[in-house]
């Protein structure tokens, strides 16, 4: 038996939406404070590695990203070419470079780190998707944007460029992007370096490719037309890599510990004079304490909402005699549905706008769920 609507509401707000629930939850971030500053310089370190393929192959537009808005043309010595982009007619052909004009680069970015979390992550509760698996989860996006217009070499391209950075960026340390306490002792500049990362065509066998240079693209890896030629003298700037560093470092300040210094005042007659005091905080304690009611009420209420469609969707299953081992394939439609018409504050979640019902529709079908429980789900959902 699930949970009802108010428990599951009570068990968030005993855990998270009241003081003593904020108070349980950041004994357990201070604890896990060494872990979460690693992933903090992880995130941000390939992140950035990754949007420089992006931005200098695939053209993707820097100014419409999330985070790293850097023209990465101008980061690196020598500078690369800024190769603008097609303005019918007034640029010709050959001298600028065309995107899709279905999908901008900030939903195309934020689906290629959503592919990023199935391919490389292992800190949730399911384990890091292997071969067949992220190969079908990866085509499902593909197909339903293929379908929408968007060339299937750029889509390939994608991913083709998640799988080299992946590779490199694991195997091999580089100025500007190395996390201190993940990263080995770099060699010399300019010394050839072998890496492996995973043929994208099954993302199951491994492919040797040799690294001289932060940016390179491989002969015979990289796709004709979706590659620079480069050099191996090409670094990247010192600004660069202070950037980065400035970028991690205020993003570990927002979620750690900060002293403050404070003056104690006497409240009536006999007390001490005013002696000033140092104390240290956590800041998300604050960011939370700050938002207490809002989570509370606000929050409250999504779960509530998100508990109802659930066992409004499981009553479904019940009269249609869905067995167990494909119940949880609808939960999920319903569940991912639901996220189609949520802002999330996660930036990256709402790559989801450029997909349509159908899409999603269409993708649990593949999976081989019914499309008539789907439909059917579908109405509860949108209710």
């Amino acid at each position: 038996m699930g949970k009802t609507e108010l428990e599951r509401k009570k068990s968030y707000v005993e855990n998270l939406a009241s003081i003593s629930g904020i108070d349980l939850s950041m004994l357990d971030w201070g604890s896990l404070l060494d872990l979460i500053n690693l992933e903090i310089g992880f995130d941000i370190s390939f992140r950035a590695f990754l949007d420089v393929f992006l931005n200098l192959d695939l053209h993707f537009d820097f100014s419409e990203l999330d985070f790293h808005t850097l023209d990465f043309s101008f980061e690196f010595e020598p500078e690369f070419t800024k190769i603008p982009k097609a303005i019918y007619g007034k640029t010709k052909y050959g001298y600028c470079y065309y995107d899709p004009d279905q999908a901008g680069a900030k939903d195309l970015e934020r689906l290629v780190w959503k592919w990023r979390k199935y391919a490389i992550e292992t800190r949730e509760l399911t384990y890091k998707n292997l071969s067949s698996t992220l190969k079908q989860l990866i085509a499902n996006a593909k197909d339903a944007l293929i379908a929408k217009g968007l060339k299937p070499e750029y889509l390939h391209a994608m991913e083709e460029k998640l799988a080299l950075c992946a590779g490199k960026f694991f195997e091999i340390p580089y100025v500007g992007f190395a996390i201190v306490g993940l990263h080995k002792v770099a060699k010399p500049p300019h010394s050839t370096l072998d890496f492996t990362i995973k043929d994208p065509k099954n993302w199951e066998t491994d492919i040797t490719l040799k690294s001289v240079a932060i940016y390179e693209n491989h002969v015979g890896y990289a796709r004709v037309g979706y590659a620079r030629v480069t050099s191996p003298y090409v670094v990247c700037k010192k600004s660069l890599g202070e950037y980065i560093k400035n970028e991690i470092n205020a993003f570990r300040e927002r979620v750690g510990v900060k002293e403050i210094t404070g003056v104690f005042q006497p409240t009536y007659y006999g007390q001490p004079y005013p002696t000033e005091y140092k104390a240290k905080i956590l800041n998300p304690r604050v960011f939370f304490l700050q938002r207490v009611e809002q989570l509370h009420y606000e929050g409250g209420n999504f779960q509530i909402q998100n508990q109802t469609m659930i066992n409004m969707v499981k009553s479904i299953l019940d009269e249609e005699g869905v067995m167990i081992q494909f119940r949880m394939a609808y939960i999920s439609f319903a569940n991912e549905l639901s996220w189609l018409y949520h802002d999330s504050h996660k930036l990256w979640r709402r790559y989801k706008k450029i997909f349509t019902e159908e899409d999603l529709i269409n993708k649990y079908i593949s999976m081989g769920c019914n499309p008539i429980l789907l439909n059917k789900i579908k109405e509860v959902v949108k209710r």
